[in-house]
């Protein structure tokens, strides 16, 4: 999991590495969205590769560790709410406000919606899932775990009616 996890940062690198060096007519604020991304996908990774370590190397044998989640699993839940906002709202900008109809303009809607909520959700999810300490808290707050991938389900669907013909 963890090479896998590697080897498509590795590629992101590339791609960020290609883009900065062939893509220098595009708009400033654009290019610090695709940069802004680029570091929050390193700093998922390293807050991701934080917790296997504490897990796997510095408590190796010690099952009393995997009771709770570490600090960083449980951070990796902002970042990853943050970057998918971003890239949300490029996507929004970029495919449906570039050609806004009447027609389009409620799955535009639609779309911003779920993505705020999902934004939202995934931040109270997190909230409380620093407040409870353990894993066995997560079934408390399963409510507001379902209310985070209700939205993002509905974000998906959404974005795939506004790419259909």
């Amino acid at each position: 999991m963890i090479a896998t996890s590697f080897s498509f940062y590795g590629i992101t690198c590339v791609q960020s590495y290609m883009y900065f060096k062939t893509s220098t007519h595009d708009r400033q604020w654009f290019r610090g969205v695709i940069f802004s991304l680029w570091i929050l996908d390193t700093l998922h990774l390293a807050l991701i590769t934080h917790g296997l370590y504490y897990y796997l190397v510095s408590n190796f044998g010690n099952f009393a560790a995997l009771v709770g989640p570490t600090w960083s699993i449980l951070a990796q839940v902002y970042v990853t709410c943050i970057n998918d906002l971003i890239v949300r709202c490029d996507l929004i900008l970029i495919s449906i406000f570039g050609r806004l109809t009447a027609k389009n303009y409620f799955i535009a809607t639609a779309i911003a919606t779920t993505s705020l909520l999902t934004f939202v959700f995934g931040f109270v999810f997190a909230t409380r899932a620093f407040s409870g300490r353990t894993f066995a808290y997560f079934s408390k707050i399963s409510v507001e775990c379902s209310l985070w991938a209700i939205p993002s389900f509905a974000h998906d669907i959404s974005s795939s009616i506004s790419i259909s013909p």
